[in-house]
């Protein structure tokens, strides 16, 4: 707008040196503007002249700023603009299409893979598909050629574990990005908003199994308004537990855990999601028998949720009188404070590692078992329940963190032992079978006596997550990143399992869970030995400590290596 005066003037100073250029050579004779009507009907028309010629100086100008507006927007756009391939031309790829169309997100398709032969050659709403995935190689290097080159695979459907792992390992050797595609309500959500509904894909994508759908009304039922107090707090499994169980609306949650800064975490945490709960921390040791007596006589608990332990199977290998302080007589210290209190019911978070154990840890983990079944089974009064799982992903004892750490430091990754394998679920999925079973067996009086048993789906060799972690870190196994091993440690196993011989498996009416029947110790029989356990714990004489343990689990057998077999001085 600003330049409609400048053009006016220039055209109108144009128009009339025009006019006088013509009426210097005689085009424009004296005798047409001597008269007054002549005069007035020239200055009309050099008005008329004069506008017509701005007005076409200005519509060029317009027309081509607007192209060159278009022009330069088109550049940037295309510079913004992310080319991917999308594998599985179902209805996943169908609706983001759909959705990508006049949107502003940034993914921009350039073909499409899919697994069936008979789908290369045709379009979906204009975009080819190219082949199968297995021919991603060739379909790159032609886009390439045509610059076109994807800079990223999005997965537009689920897929199974060996489809994904296949795509990841073979769009990562060609330096392309690997995503997926959320929910498709999400992903509308995503697209609405101008963002990339694409996110990573995630380890937990790659394990082999599928979590878990549940009727949380159970849970509800059991949690909301009561009084919830929970050992371990502090830790990777305790923290997401007593978020997990924030959300149904206790009345109360006391945290206790024997480090300071977890707790102090962990406490922060549910301050800032839950305003309105009432939250107890507790710095307690659950060793410490009188001091838990002590937060049981204060907070008054309906349901106790007992996590606090020690996990890691060298660690407690090395430390055999730390393992039975904190497994067994924590453990025992935990389960006597909610008997006296007269709890609804306890649930003590047990371990694959329990089931014919060859560890310390696991030994000391099947005794805590032994007790809270031999209470459960020696009264009326509160349930003691157990819920056992395999290895939880990212959490303090996984090999996810440690993988972690050495694919940041360069390598290499270290596994044991090639054949080396472990069940494993995602943290929120452990927590939420914790409730669920504690749920359904604290209404069943039957099930005393049971051990509660996640379906774990099927195990996974640590070999093939190290070489997934790498992979989903868009690096190459062998080549960018070495995999070294190094041998099982005191107390491995290479192959776990979930159920003990001996032991009766029952199906339960929880989806995901199963139930194990052993024949249980009398409580006399368990007190005393766990009393003889903390004496030599106390004075530190492991060879005793292995003796104890070998006499009271089946199957268990002291390794030989030389810290079993040391007393101390």
């Amino acid at each position: 707008m600003h330049e409609i005066a400048p053009f006016t003037s220039a055209a109108a100073l144009t128009v009339g040196f025009g006019c006088l250029l013509l009426s210097a050579i005689g085009q424009i004779p004296e005798s047409s503007v001597a008269t007054g009507a002549g005069a007035i009907d020239f200055v009309v028309h050099g008005v008329f002249h004069a506008l017509l010629l701005s007005a076409t100086w200005l519509s060029t100008r317009v027309a081509w700023r607007f192209l060159q507006d278009l022009v330069d927007n088109e550049r940037e756009r295309s510079a913004l603009l992310r080319p991917v391939l999308l594998v599985s031309a179902g209805v996943g790829c169908v609706n983001l299409l759909r959705g990508l169309e006049g949107s502003n997100s940034p993914i921009h398709p350039v073909g499409i893979l899919d697994f069936s032969p008979h789908q290369t050659g045709r379009e979906i709403r204009g975009v080819p598909i190219l082949g199968s995935p297995a021919e991603l190689g060739k379909i790159v290097a032609a886009l390439t050629a045509q610059g076109k080159r994807p800079e990223e695979v999005v997965l537009t459907e689920p897929l199974n574990e060996e489809q994904t792992l296949d795509v990841i390992e073979r769009s990562v050797a060609l330096k392309l990005k690997v995503s997926k595609l959320p929910s498709p309500g999400e992903a509308r959500e995503l697209i609405g908003r101008g963002l990339s509904p694409a996110e990573p894909i995630t380890l937990r994508s790659v394990v082999g199994r599928e979590q878990y759908e549940f009727d949380r009304t159970p849970i509800s039922t059991l949690v909301a308004g009561k009084r919830i107090l929970v050992t371990g707090a502090g830790g990777s499994i305790g923290s997401q537990l007593v978020e997990l169980i924030a959300s149904f609306g206790p009345a109360q949650i006391c945290l206790v855990d024997n480090g300071e800064f977890n707790l102090w975490q962990v406490e922060q945490r549910l301050k800032a999601r839950f305003a309105d709960l009432k939250l107890l921390a507790r710095l307690t040791d659950v060793r410490d028998a009188n001091r838990l007596r002590q937060v049981f006589a204060e907070t008054r608990p309906h349901l106790v949720f007992h996590s606090a332990a020690l996990k890691h199977v060298p660690m407690v290998e090395a430390n055999q009188a730390e393992g039975v302080l904190t497994n067994i007589l924590g453990t025992k210290n935990v389960a006597d404070a909610a008997l006296e209190a007269g709890v609804m019911a306890m649930v003590q978070v047990s371990t694959d590692k329990a089931v014919m154990p060859t560890s310390v840890m696991g030994a000391t983990k099947r005794v805590a078992e032994i007790y809270c079944q031999a209470l459960d089974v020696g009264q009326s009064g509160p349930r003691f329940m157990t819920v056992r799982f395999g290895n939880v992903l990212g959490s303090s004892g996984s090999v996810v963190p440690i993988f972690e750490k050495q694919i940041k430091d360069g390598g290499p990754l270290t596994v044991t032992h090639p054949l080396m394998e472990r069940y494993f679920m995602t943290i929120a999925e452990a927590c939420e079978l914790i409730l669920h079973s504690a749920a359904h067996g604290a209404s069943d009086s039957n099930a005393r006596g049971v051990i509660n048993v996640l379906d774990m789906g099927k195990p996974v060799r640590i070999v093939d997550v190290a070489r997934r972690m790498i992979l989903l870190h868009g690096l190459m196994p062998d080549e960018d990143i070495k995999i070294q091993f190094t041998g099982v440690r005191p107390g491995e196993k290479l192959v776990e399992d979930l159920f003990n011989d001996t032991e009766t498996r029952l199906e339960s009416s929880v989806v995901g869970v199963h139930t194990a029947l052993s024949e249980s110790v009398p409580l006399a029989v368990i007190k005393a030995a766990v009393a003889t356990l903390a004496e030599q714990a106390a004075a530190g004489k492991n060879g005793e400590i292995m003796k104890t343990l070998a006499a009271l689990v089946p199957g268990y057998q002291a390794p030989s290596h030389p810290s079993n077999s040391s007393e101390a001085a």
